[in-house]
């Protein structure tokens, strides 16, 4: 069995480890980082404006390219250093492999909380009890979504193993979590919901440029601590399923 993963550790360390290595983390997100606010700013002035179909996908999946791109250089950073990254980052098969699994991650994770969301609310109405269903929904969601997080987290460990080319398979990550799930899930759950609300209170729905700019900075800098207490937590996991 796994030994328990040193959740304040990890999330200590997701600040600490940046900090000191300020220096490498701003020159080695310096370029993604700079695009991520960019186009941030760029879809909120654009907010309200009529944009084709394809060009909304084609726009969506640039901002998840984005993303990915700084996460891979952040958690090559935390785990390897800064001599392992590049000022422009490259988009190899590492890259794509990254990619894939985000992408099977996100699949399994819509699966399960809707799947279960449909479930829930399809045996209480065929029970006779709809109106609990209705009532319940807002419950009903968290729920859902709390056991979507849940399997995200237990999968989560592959995107640090991949961005480092050490690929792990769903099995492989499902394996190195056991008995860490929940831990895993405050890993990976609550800071884009924190970044949400966060980022709405401050700059409402409408923040202008100034605002949108800092919002921007406000959701990579917690990219920052969240992927880096994914990297750790995957350092930690792994050296405890090492033979000793």
């Amino acid at each position: 069995m796994n030994r328990r993963l040193p959740l304040e550790k990890v999330l200590l360390g997701a600040i600490v480890v940046p900090w000191r290595a300020r220096r490498a983390f701003l020159r080695g997100l310096a370029i993604p980082g700079a695009a991520l606010v960019a186009f941030d700013v760029a879809w909120w002035s654009t907010n309200g404006a009529h944009i084709e179909p394809w060009m909304g996908w084609t726009l969506w999946a640039s901002y998840w390219l984005l993303i990915m791109i700084f996460s891979i250089t952040c958690h090559r950073l935390v785990l390897l250093g800064a001599g392992e990254t590049a000022l422009l980052p490259p988009f190899t098969r590492r890259e794509a492999r990254f990619a894939a699994r985000m992408i099977a991650a996100t699949l399994i994770y819509a699966a399960v909380q809707f799947g279960l969301l449909w479930s829930a609310t399809f045996l209480l109405a065929n029970v006779g009890l709809e109106n609990a269903a209705n009532d319940g929904q807002y419950w009903l969601n968290w729920i859902a979504a709390l056991a979507g997080v849940y399997v995200f987290g237990r999968l989560a460990t592959m995107f640090p193993a991949t961005a480092i080319e050490n690929p792990t398979g769903l099995r492989e990550a499902w394996r190195r979590t056991h008995g860490n799930g929940w831990r895993m899930a405050l890993v990976v759950g609550p800071i884009p919901w924190v970044v949400n609300y966060a980022t709405g209170w401050l700059y409402g729905a409408a923040p202008g440029l100034w605002g949108a700019a800092g919002a921007s900075l406000l959701i990579a800098l917690f990219l920052v601590f969240q992927v880096s207490a994914l990297s750790l937590s995957y350092r930690e996991l792994s050296a405890a399923a090492e033979p000793a």
